[in-house]
């Protein structure tokens, strides 16, 4: 399949990908169980008396809660009773007149202080203890259930060091050979990217890469981006104020009386207020139809029934014969294609290259995107937004927003093999479906894929090892609060830059810009119902922007996997190297990195120290 030409992407997934991945991701599952040694019939035994003890612990909690209700239930009948009490002691002594002889007030209210008596002592010699004995049995079985908790994660400890970074892009190419997703976003592949397709190398401070995977479709490079943005919005803050006035008026009867009224006034101001979003998109590198730019926008048919998407198909066509008429009369290119039904649903219309537009959407393209656009049971229908701007294509699909593609380790680490199993297996098969998906409107043009690029010339030397798009993915992932400002309340957004590089190692300062709050009151005129104007507070708060700028360093280890990582860190080494001077160290797909808390504090031997470290892991 690696030299196959990828057509009809709905029924290839259908009768074919779809089970040929769903079983090489549980074979490669069952391969990483014997391959770890693990016992699993003594796992499922471990487990199997952890869920005894969990009902155990569920059935005495339920008598627990019941004591705890009975109790709270009494201390309400207690202080009913006390009430009660007095208030026939003051009945007797004709303080409130009610309407019980004294003799029988008495009575009463001894017996409702007996009452309460009595209950007090229910609950100090009965219930108390039992809720104790509850507590104290659940402590028990607590303690015993976490004895068994740890024993069941020693078991599946070997199992759980075998997941790494890699393991659902390797699958995805070992079920769809012509993509090839790269360990890490390299230099070399970002120099291309930027050289040839135009990408845009850096963003500004309003925008921080969170994730990013690159690869290629036939020698053609792609990019999954995960963004963080920014901009600074609005929010509406609202606030009151009770008033209070006297006023005269005229009874029935003619006699002035006064009165006493109240209002609550109601009063909102609307200030800056920073907002934050996520944008997840692919992004695409093709040579074919260079000079073609166009924007389609999803419209959603594949939700419509056949009356409403008729409808859809008939206005879209008038739209694009107005558009034809005055592309006619203006001398504009725009040249319906003969398919009116596809140009409708496919909604490109702001093409500027009908020559190579035609070139890219050919019979055969223009059938299998419309089965792709209208398909409502086996992808995602018509969800994706698509810009080609040159050489360079964007798609972003919705359902992209509700898919994590960093395939984190930790995601399948559990002390259960089976629920492992069950992670691991629906974890990599919504990751395929989600990107075979979002690549599936570029596998339906025959050109792109028939398409190799021209041979590029990479430079000798390269001034850094990692590209900026993986550098701030590195950051983001240590997490913005450690490189936050000490006043900052909002999320931060992460920009890097290269400080000096070794053969091995980037040095990067990180500036995290944030915001911080104060406390603000702005007092708004209200007229109040009393004929006065009013001035009522409103609390709001000002968010000033403030940055910190860190430093922390990315070591390269291409071959280095989280196994041996782990296993690097009982190493005493480690504890001399960091020694005050690094912290938050994180690995990830083949890179080591760890903040500097002194200035200029990584050298160039500390990439040989490094490197020895993890040579020697177990010493």
């Amino acid at each position: 399949m690696a030299d196959m030409l990828i057509d009809e992407p709905i029924d290839l997934y259908e009768h074919q990908l779809k089970e040929a991945h769903k079983n090489n991701v549980s074979k490669f599952f069952e391969d990483l169980v014997k391959k770890s040694g693990v016992n699993e019939d003594a796992n499922a035994t471990t487990v199997k008396v952890i869920r005894k003890k969990e009902a155990e612990i569920k059935t005495v909690d339920k008598k627990l809660k019941g004591q705890k209700g009975l109790r709270g239930f009494l201390f309400f009948l207690i202080i009913i009773g006390f009430i009660a009490g007095i208030i026939f002691i003051l009945a007797a002594i004709g303080t409130l007149p009610i309407p019980v002889m004294q003799w029988l007030s008495i009575l009463i209210a001894v017996l409702c202080f007996l009452l309460s008596i009595g209950l007090i002592l229910v609950i100090a010699l009965s219930i108390n203890k039992k809720i104790k004995n509850f507590q104290a049995i659940i402590n028990r079985l607590e303690k015993e259930k976490q004895v068994l908790v740890d024993e069941a994660w020693k078991q599946v400890a070997p199992l759980n060091a075998l997941y790494d970074w890699g393991m659902a892009a390797y699958l995805f190419t070992e079920t769809v050979p012509i993509v090839k997703l790269d360990p890490y976003f390299d230099v070399k592949r970002f120099d291309y990217l930027c050289s040839k397709y135009n990408l845009i190398p850096q963003f500004d401070n309003k925008t921080s890469i969170e994730f990013v995977q690159s690869g290629e479709i036939v020698g053609n490079p792609f990019l999954i981006v995960k963004k963080l943005n920014h901009h600074m919005g609005s929010k509406t803050y609202t606030g009151s104020l009770t008033i209070t006035w006297t006023e005269t008026y005229f009874d029935s009867n003619g006699h002035l009386q006064t009165r006493s009224r109240s209002e609550v006034l109601h009063a909102s101001v609307t200030k800056p207020y920073p907002e934050y979003n996520h944008d997840t998109y692919l992004l695409y590198g093709n040579e074919a139809a260079p000079d073609l730019h166009f924007t389609r926008v999803p419209l959603g048919s594949h939700k419509l029934d056949e009356h409403d998407l008729e409808k859809l198909i008939k206005k879209q066509s008038h739209k694009i014969d107005d558009m034809a008429e005055e592309a006619i009369k203006k001398s504009k290119s725009f040249n319906p294609l003969g398919n009116i039904e596809f140009e409708a649903l496919w909604n490109a219309l702001d093409r500027d290259n009908e020559t190579q537009y035609r070139l890219l959407f050919t019979p055969l393209a223009q059938t299998q995107l419309k089965d792709i656009l209208l398909d409502n049971k086996v992808g995602f229908g018509d969800d994706f937004y698509m810009v080609k701007d040159g050489m360079l294509n964007k798609v972003e699909p919705n359902h992209f927003y509700g898919m994590d593609f960093s395939c984190d380790p930790n995601n399948f680490t559990n002390y259960e093999i089976n629920k492992s199993r069950q992670l691991f297996n629906d974890y990599n098969n919504r990751y395929f479906k989600s990107l075979f998906f979002g690549f599936a409107p570029l596998l339906c043009i025959p050109l792109y894929q028939m398409h190799k690029p021209h041979e590029f010339i990479y430079k000798d030397v390269y001034n850094y090892n990692v590209s900026f798009w993986e550098d701030e993915t590195m950051a983001n992932f240590m997490g913005h609060y450690n490189f936050k400002h000490p006043e900052s309340v909002t999320r931060n957004i992460l920009k890097t830059s290269v400080v000096s590089s070794h053969p091995g190692t980037d040095l990067l300062s990180v500036t995290a810009y944030g915001y911080k709050g104060i406390n603000r009151v702005d007092y708004v005129s209200v007229m109040g119902g009393d004929g006065r104007v009013h001035q009522v507070p409103v609390n709001w708060v000002e968010y000033l922007p403030v940055d910190r700028t860190s430093e922390m360093a990315i070591h390269v280890q291409p071959t280095l996997s989280r196994k041996d990582y782990l296993a690097s860190l009982n190493n005493q080494g480690w504890n001399n190297f960091l020694k005050g001077k690094y912290s938050n160290v994180l690995f990830r797909r083949n890179m080591i990195a760890f903040m500097c808390n002194q200035n200029n504090s990584y050298q160039a031997k500390d990439d040989s120290t490094l490197d020895e470290l993890l040579k020697n892991k177990s010493n």
